[in-house]
């Protein structure tokens, strides 16, 4: 079953095969495949199959084309002068064909839609074998997979990645949260925090376990709050407001936060995964979200603003980010984010998400009450 994403890039591929009369294929990203996707930051690619003369200029108009322009297309040769090209330089096979190559993509990941990558596949293993089968090697090699143990570990890694996806929380992960969720109460416990603004989304999965270990081990329940990033990410948004405006517009739709704030000693959690370091963000209004949004909450007179930021973690074990559990979605134009409506599989899904985290919870309280 291909995902959504591989779904819209295939319907794409079609309405121009439709459209300009020319063979397309869809290769789409193999995750475990050990060589790394080279041709876009899609789960897919289109590769439009025209001549490299191209008289008719048919890759060009699909190019400039409004209804195609912003879509994953590489412009790729038909199979007969490939084998030519390769036969008047055999180090093209080295040296790749056409903007992305044609090794990579045609060799290591699956053909979604059409037939092209099988008539490649099939017609430069029958004409080039062994220097193909060479040139392979050496790829691996060069990627720091100089034999088979290598190779295999490889593939090893990227299935347990994979696997992970599927998983609502990883071994690995497991520890990583303990971590995070032990070293934020010892920290707002000693800060003695009163007020705790969570930035939706990245660090809403932590909020609720985090509430429950400062409960049980410390007896305390400061207040918590979610506000949407997005609005303060650089440079600002789309409107450039002002700090002033700004603390306005969350006063507005946000007026429990703002009545908290106050006197209070407040801290901020976020992931630390994308924090908006651009130039034109820095000189003009700090270095990042976390910064953004400590000078708007400054402006309610708060006794002090903290921030806590839960370690992006890159390990094997990454699903309990992937999961995007809680399915909030983004309202550029709001503080308050906005929840999407939930099957029944999905509400099943978060309630074992949050029974995974809670049993973690409860582990990090009781180690925190023996050493104290």
């Amino acid at each position: 079953m291909e995902s959504k994403s591989v779904r819209a890039i295939i319907a794409t591929a079609k309405r121009i095969e439709k459209k300009y009369k020319v063979p397309v294929s869809v290769i789409a990203r193999t995750p475990t495949s050990p060589m790394p996707w080279i041709s876009a930051n899609n789960e897919a690619t289109i590769f439009v199959v025209t001549s490299k003369i191209d008289p008719k200029g048919t890759f060009a108009k699909i190019h400039e084309d409004p209804q195609f322009k912003f879509s994953p297309i590489q412009q790729m040769y038909p199979v007969t002068e490939l084998v030519s090209m390769v036969r008047q330089n055999p180090n093209a096979i080295r040296n790749n064909i056409g903007g992305t190559g044609f090794i990579p993509p045609f060799w290591f990941n699956r053909e979604a839609y059409g037939t092209f990558a099988k008539e490649v596949k099939k017609e430069f293993e029958t004409q080039f074998g062994e220097k193909l089968k060479k040139e392979i090697q050496k790829r691996f090699e060069r990627l720091g997979m100089k034999n088979q143990k290598g190779l295999n570990g490889r593939i090893k890694t990227l299935k347990a990645e994979v696997a992970s996806r599927k998983k609502l929380v990883g071994k690995p992960e497991q520890k990583q949260i303990f971590n995070a969720l032990e070293r934020m109460a010892k920290q707002i416990h000693a800060e003695k925090t009163d007020v705790i603004v969570v930035l939706d989304k990245s660090g809403r999965p932590l909020a609720l376990p985090l509430k429950k270990v400062l409960l049980e081990a410390y007896g305390i329940t400061p207040k918590v709050f979610f506000i949407n990033p997005s609005l303060t990410k650089p440079p600002w948004d789309k409107h450039m407001q002002t700090i002033v405006q700004h603390q306005q517009q969350l006063a507005k739709e946000h007026p429990e936060l703002a009545k908290s704030l106050p006197g209070k000693k407040v801290m901020i959690i976020d992931d630390k995964v994308a924090r908006g370091e651009t130039k034109a963000n820095i000189e003009h209004y700090g270095n990042s979200t976390i910064g953004n949004v400590v000078e708007i909450l400054k402006r309610f007179n708060p006794t002090s603003v903290s921030h806590a930021y839960v370690s992006a973690y890159h390990g094997i074990d990454i699903s309990w980010r992937a999961q995007n559990m809680h399915n909030v979605r983004t309202d550029y134009d709001s503080y308050i984010s906005i929840r999407a409506k939930l099957n029944k599989k999905k509400r099943q899904q978060i309630n074992n998400m949050y029974k995974g985290l809670g049993i973690i919870a409860g582990n990090v309280a009781i180690k925190i009450k023996k050493r104290r």
